[in-house]
């Protein structure tokens, strides 16, 4: 959780001065924010993983899908983490949402040389939306609590409850 709050402390005191700036200009060219819109994501995530993805945003809900792969050769890790979201959303000021909902992901590939034959990891986040214009959206999101099932070949299952694990800050272009 300490890294999660120190990149977002670090990400919003380097950005504050453009998120005032951006907010002077939505507010001065009167754009509509309220608008659908689809859209391409790149988030860094825990861990500094960059994670791409498709968007949708909607004035009462969002949604997506991103994907993220860790090819670490020194522990013998080679695994691809798929991940989709939703939930609704609420205006909290002009151009910014507050956002909640349900994150559910699996992983596949190889963990310490040993197959993945299941995972999945499902939990609720909260988030701040930030439109910067009617075309790019900033978000920032943590998850509260994350249940995680795990089976490895030739291994039993683990199952691990996890608090505040994970979190990011994603950018988005919608179209």
């Amino acid at each position: 959780m300490k890294k999660i709050l120190h990149t977002l402390f670090v990400f919003l005191t380097m950005v504050y001065p453009v998120l005032t700036w951006a907010h002077e200009q939505e507010t001065d060219n009167k754009i509509d924010f309220s608008r659908t819109a689809w859209g391409a994501q790149i988030a860094v995530v825990s861990g500094g993983n960059v994670s791409p993805g498709f968007v949708h945003y909607a004035p009462n809900y969002s949604a997506g899908i991103t994907a993220s792969a860790n090819l670490d050769n020194t522990a013998d890790d080679r695994t691809f983490n798929v991940e989709i979201f939703g939930g609704p959303r609420y205006l909290l000021l002009p151009a910014t949402y507050f956002a909640y909902g349900l994150e559910v992901g699996s992983e596949f590939g190889k963990q310490h040389d040993r197959t993945i034959e299941a995972s999945y990891a499902v939990g609720p986040y909260v988030g701040i939306d930030y439109y910067f214009s009617t075309h790019v959206l900033i978000s920032a999101f943590v998850s509260p609590y994350t249940y995680q099932y795990e089976r490895l070949k030739d291994e039993s299952s683990t199952s691990t409850n996890k608090i505040f694990s994970s979190g990011g800050i994603g950018l988005s272009y919608l179209f």
